[in-house]
């Protein structure tokens, strides 16, 4: 009887040893829809439901809160938060990256329909007065742009807040700004939505560059999330499930370059 309890307890411990825990994972952006968009929508965004389908598999719960960019980017720095949504490394060279992005962004140059004027690269801007947002990573050298005349309103103005697209293309329409930069997927989105298909115009496209899924540097289990984030966006890939997800944001014809 003696021996039948403690082989009993010997695999209750060994069961109990191999349990995976689950977590609460919070993840934060500002809305920046199709990749993410309102807390409460439906659908939330593809950057959020692939880190659901990725996370959910594993155990783990994933939350979504929509934050201003600059305090997301700092509060995920900071710990507060789990994981920050479309971070590039140049923004935030502080958080933990995957090996693998989540996706790959194409900044576009977008004006008021009729102008003539076409982006031909960071020459080309030196014309133009550039609405940009804060604390945004932009390619194609755009960013060392951004920074270099941040502070001259004539070159370069930028917004912030909760809706700083919304503010942007209001300049445009304005004659404050005779350009905003925003990521292809996004614009068109939000084009849609605010009927803006005869007022503006794409003027012109940069390089893609990685956008990820990145995690706070005080968080203990960074290295672990972020590996499982890698292979879970590998699997979407190659099982079709992420391009399900995509379809349902319109995004059927654009795939991200190989990492």
């Amino acid at each position: 009887m003696k021996l039948r309890l403690f082989l009993g307890t010997i695999a209750l411990l060994l069961s109990t040893s191999s349990v995976t825990y689950s977590d609460t994972l919070t993840l934060v952006a500002d809305d920046w829809c199709p990749y993410n968009c309102s807390e409460k929508g439906t659908p939330p965004g593809f950057l959020v439901e692939f880190a659901r389908e990725i996370f959910s598999a594993a155990g783990h719960t994933v939350e979504y809160k929509v934050v201003p960019w600059a305090r997301a980017v700092e509060e995920v720095k900071a710990g507060r938060y789990t994981a920050l949504l479309g971070a590039v490394p140049e923004e935030a060279p502080e958080l933990v990256y995957p090996g693998r992005p989540a996706w790959h962004s194409v900044d576009g140059f977008y004006v008021k329909k009729g102008n003539p004027w076409r982006y031909t690269g960071k020459e080309s801007l030196l014309k133009v007065t550039l609405g940009a947002i804060i604390d945004y990573g932009y390619g194609g050298g755009i960013q060392e742009y951004v920074e270099e005349h941040g502070s001259d309103p004539k070159r370069v103005q930028l917004s912030s807040g909760e809706e700083p697209l919304h503010v942007n293309v209001r300049k445009l329409l304005a004659g404050r700004v005779d350009v905003v930069v925003e990521d292809t997927a996004v614009m068109d989105h939000y084009a849609s939505n605010q009927q803006l298909g005869e007022k503006i115009e794409l003027a012109g496209t940069s390089e893609p560059q990685p956008v990820y899924i990145s995690f706070s540097p005080k968080e203990s289990k960074a290295k672990e999330y972020s590996a499982l984030l890698s292979k879970g966006l590998e699997e979407l890939e190659k099982s079709g499930a992420g391009a399900k997800i995509l379809k349902r944001y319109g995004i059927e014809t654009r795939k991200p370059p190989s990492s």
